[in-house]
């Protein structure tokens, strides 16, 4: 029993100290906010499928922001100009994302004719791999 508690506990270190575990972790909560903020909007207040959308993709941007800069890529910015430099970088690399979100569930709503909620369902895994790259690669790199 000892043993499975000693390999209980490096599997959570192990975790806790992976990156990529880190950020499916955050994102997946990201994707989350996203979704329920979404579905709310719809389902409560009837709102429209792109306004709807629009304000749950603003919703998720910041709370992904704030956990990927504080505990997945534990950004290096330090100061209001370098913080402010790296949060621009990061809205400009949601842009991308934002636009293939948008189209993706514009295609699959209006064209392949998916029920919208199963295509805003399927784009966030896209978004999520478009997003990693950027963060990794572009925003949050060590000084």
């Amino acid at each position: 029993m000892k043993k499975l508690v000693e390999k209980i506990q490096e599997l959570i270190v192990w975790c806790c100290n992976n990156t990529v575990i880190r950020y499916l972790f955050f994102g997946g909560c990201a994707s989350a906010v996203n979704l329920l903020t979404y579905y709310g909007l719809r389902l409560f207040f009837d709102m429209d499928v792109n306004i709807a959308n629009s304000i749950s993709v603003c919703a998720s941007i910041l709370f992904g922001y704030y956990t990927k800069s504080k505990f997945v890529f534990e950004s290096q910015a330090s100061g209001l100009v370098e913080k402010l430099v790296e949060f621009v970088k990061y809205l400009g690399a949601r842009v991308v994302s934002v636009a293939i979100e948008m189209l993706g569930v514009w295609l699959m709503v209006d064209t392949l004719l998916i029920n919208d909620y199963i295509a805003k369902f399927i784009i966030q895994f896209v978004v999520l791999v478009v997003n990693y790259v950027l963060n990794k690669f572009l925003i949050f790199t060590k000084k």
